[in-house]
């Protein structure tokens, strides 16, 4: 059996890792260049907790302003907007962003669905939640929220971006999404 040098072993190793690293670079990167674009689930951005995914965006166009309990009676949607212009109508579309925060530290981590805005188009206004499928938690250590945020939106747009604040941060983490629209 032939034995092996020190510097066939360390090139070998080292190789091995070159190799894995490669290939956790590319894995990571690719879904998060393309994803957005391609509109494929489960695209997440990295936090200094843990780790921000984006599951699923849909959109259900709506007549008239939803019903929810965030409004109170009004008069049917014609009547009320007969004197409006077009571009004072309320937004009636609803779009709904599942997603899932990952907290990987030590200690929990406070989350607030005001946290995410939804962006209209490219460089459009950001907008407020709508309603949301949980309150403000502590995500507690090494657990995962999978939840969901709904925005009201125009009824003439159809690229959207999701926007997420963490506390501390400069800069928001920016996603794009093309919502699946639902009948």
């Amino acid at each position: 059996m032939a034995a092996l040098t020190r510097r066939q072993v360390l090139t070998a190793t080292g190789g091995g890792l070159a190799a894995i690293a490669v290939a956790g670079a590319v894995d990571s990167a690719l879904p998060g260049l393309l994803g957005p674009r391609l509109g494929m689930p489960g695209v997440g951005q990295a936090t200094a907790f843990g780790r921000v995914t984006i599951l699923r965006a849909h959109r259900e166009h709506r007549t008239g302003a939803p019903a929810g309990p965030h409004h109170g009676r009004s008069a049917p949607a014609d009547a009320a907007n007969d004197h409006l212009a077009p571009q004072h109508l309320p937004w009636s579309d609803y779009v709904r962003v599942d997603l899932a925060v990952e907290n990987s530290t030590r200690r929990p981590v406070l989350l607030s669905p005001g946290q995410f805005r939804l962006r209209v188009g490219s460089s459009g206004p950001t907008v407020s939640l709508y309603d949301a499928g949980h309150r403000v938690v502590a995500l507690a250590a090494g657990s995962t929220l999978t939840t969901w945020v709904g925005y009201l939106a125009p009824s003439d747009q159809s690229a959207f971006g999701i926007e997420y604040t963490e506390a501390g941060a400069r800069a928001p983490h920016t996603f794009e999404i093309v919502p699946e629209v639902l009948a």
